[in-house]
């Protein structure tokens, strides 16, 4: 299963930039290619988080599975498709391997053992559910919605791409919000500091796969509340307001207002990240101390 959704997306009048966030579900095994692209803000799920019983649940229902069964050649592509008969063994085989990681984290976690650890097993079957917001996806496109990208990623980023093509942000004025799941509660008169915590909360519900469901407001309050006041800042990424493009009046000054304008947005272009909003956001005193 390799599904992409874009759940907010938006476009900045000011200066052209466009902001979007996608919920994306992609097998787990292309995770760390995902993560190398340094222009994305995500969260994503946690293998610490996810109940033992619910990680095995999904990995017998649903589990991570190759979308080209290739044959071996030279190189990082595989070749052409193995025949049906070598397929069949293969994708019985790639199951049993499944039904015998579901056995051992059973094994593990019966004697005791946190699910921190047992789920880690489960791994390459499982799929992983990312929020992933950026405002430069040009470059993430040309490499993976390519033909010798991986074949699961290359599936992934064609569905993004489409999406990407397809959409018709919504137009924002300087120090407009984007807001992705908390735009839908517009109607209910919220504030804006609401609505950056509610998309905030959603963010980083991600973790445990709660973040699209009816959740009391209050809720969200507080986990916002407790994330900021923990450090836990990446789930404040998400959420951008719009920026107005620098005053051109002399190359000098425009120099230095450009390099002030990217500063400000973090990883973003043209918006500026919620998270940029805390003078603690990026901690330069070391407090850490050796372990004793």
């Amino acid at each position: 299963m390799i599904e992409a959704k874009i759940v907010a997306d938006s476009f900045n009048v000011e200066n052209g930039a466009r902001i979007t966030t996608f919920l994306l579900t992609y097998p787990r095994f292309i995770h760390s290619e995902f993560m190398t692209h340094r222009m994305f803000s995500r969260n994503a799920a946690s293998s610490r988080a996810i109940p033992l019983k619910k990680m095995i649940e999904a990995v017998k229902t649903n589990p991570a599975m190759p979308v080209h069964w290739g044959a071996e050649q030279k190189g990082m592509q595989s070749g052409e498709t193995l025949s049906s008969e070598q397929k069949e063994h293969c994708i019985a085989t790639w199951l049993h391997a499944r039904d015998q990681a579901v056995l051992h984290a059973q094994a593990m976690a019966e004697h005791g053992l946190h699910k921190s650890i047992c789920n880690r097993v489960l791994e390459p079957f499982a799929h992983m559910t990312t929020l992933c917001t950026a405002t430069d996806y040009v470059n993430f496109f040309n490499l993976r919605a390519h033909k010798d990208a991986q074949p699961e990623f290359q599936a992934l980023a064609f569905k993004m791409l489409d999406l990407y093509l397809d959409g018709t942000p919504v137009e924002k004025k300087e120090g407009e919000w984007h807001l992705p799941f908390a735009d839908k509660y517009i109607d209910e008169n919220l504030t804006t500091e609401q609505m950056l915590k509610i998309t905030t909360a959603r963010a980083a519900r991600t973790s445990y796969l709660t973040m699209e469901g009816e959740i009391d407001h209050a809720k969200d309050y507080d986990l916002h509340d407790r994330l900021l006041a923990s450090g836990h800042l990446s789930p404040f990424e998400h959420a951008a307001q719009a920026l107005k493009k620098p005053d051109e009046l002399e190359d000098i000054q425009w120099f230095r207002d450009r390099l002030e304008f990217i500063a400000e947005g973090g990883n973003f272009t043209g918006w500026r990240q919620y998270r940029k909003n805390f003078p603690k956001e990026n901690m330069t005193v070391l407090t850490a101390q050796r372990a004793s």
